[in-house]
């Protein structure tokens, strides 16, 4: 999936609050990430909306595995 320029600005951006929010570094939750989009690639029809549920997603599955600080 490509991203115009100031798209990839606000992702980069996502993914390092997300990262610090998680106290995980930018590189775990940038390859994260993009295995998350990968997945849901493979199986979306239409992806207009990707980014979103990909950070959807993988708040959950850091969530599920307590990687988030209280």
């Amino acid at each position: 999936m490509a991203h115009a320029p100031n798209d990839r600005a606000d992702l980069r951006q996502a993914i390092d609050s997300f990262a610090k929010e998680m106290n995980l570094s930018v590189d775990d939750v940038t390859a994260l990430y993009e295995a998350v989009v990968a997945e849901l690639a493979a199986k979306a029809k239409i992806d207009t909306y990707l980014h979103i549920f990909a950070m959807r997603d993988l708040r959950e599955r850091l969530n599920i595995h307590g990687k988030r600080r209280l």
